[in-house]
């Protein structure tokens, strides 16, 4: 398929509704990059509520074009889930999480850089481990930047851009508008001079790179923007799962309090 960051969370919302009893996913081969990582981590949560845990055990996500930022967030996210139900009677398995043939940078040290932050991830299986990462190494060089939409030059001397004629005004010596006339200066008659029709294409064309240029940023900027926004969305809703996580256990720790209380109170009526 060609997935892309723009379908893929019809189709994570799909598999946590309609798929809930999946154990594997398997979205190898489209073009999923870090972009798309923001909604694949919500395949590696919990699907059900916050007393069971149901977990997928495989998610192949290998042909992508994942890099450093988005395995780093998809590693994070499984390893704190699973590390959450450890204690649990049947703690969840490791996940499989096949990143292999992406556009990963270095991914020994970041594997390194993980385990240095207690993220449980190796590329075999150990006793502890909460994400098995199989041929992690095996990684390919990022795609080339793609090039700059071109622009039009315009021809010196006059536009001809359209193939509309001559320009008569130009013609007469009376055209004004230089390099911008959608006419040909065919070289006939007066009109401005070649030099300030020069000097006008190159202001012209510096204005143009300089929009461009200004575009090109606040496309950037917005990117990164939209991109701290949602890490500080799931940082957030992290915050609230563990805030559940502690009231739901000093609910179960009054509970026991209360009840070894009763047991008390009733070993000592039957005492007297």
């Amino acid at each position: 398929n060609d997935l892309t960051c723009k379908g893929i969370g019809d189709v994570v919302q799909f598999a946590r509704t309609q798929g809930s009893d999946a154990t594997l996913i398997d979205l190898s081969n489209n073009k999923l990059d870090d972009e798309a990582a923001v909604e694949l981590a919500r395949l590696v949560k919990n699907y059900t509520s916050f007393a069971t845990h149901s977990f997928i055990q495989e998610l192949l996500l290998s042909g992508n074009s994942l890099g450093k930022a988005g395995a780093t967030k998809l590693i994070q996210y499984a390893h704190w889930e699973r590390d959450r139900y450890k204690t649990e009677n049947k703690p969840p398995p490791p996940l499989k999480l096949d990143l292999s043939d992406n556009c990963i940078e270095r991914p020994a040290d970041l594997i390194d850089e993980l385990v240095s932050k207690r993220i449980k991830c190796a590329v075999k299986v150990e006793s502890d481990t909460t994400v098995h990462l199989p041929d992690f190494m095996d990684q390919r060089d990022p795609p080339p930047s793609p090039p700059p939409p071109s622009r039009s030059v315009l021809p010196r001397g006059g536009g001809n851009r359209y193939d509309s004629g001559e320009c008569f005004d130009f013609q007469k010596g009376r055209c004004s508008r230089g390099a911008g006339c959608r006419f040909s200066h065919g070289g006939r008659g007066g009109g401005r001079d070649r030099g300030r029709d020069e000097r006008d294409d190159d202001r012209r064309r510096r204005d143009d790179d300089y929009d461009y240029d200004r575009r090109d940023r606040g496309r950037r900027d917005d990117s990164r923007e939209r991109g701290r926004r949602d890490d500080r969305r799931d940082d957030r809703r992290d915050d609230r799962d563990r805030r559940d996580d502690r009231r739901r256990d000093d609910r179960d720790h009054d509970r026991d309090r209360r009840s070894d209380r009763r047991r008390d109170d009733d070993r000592d009526r039957d005492r007297d």
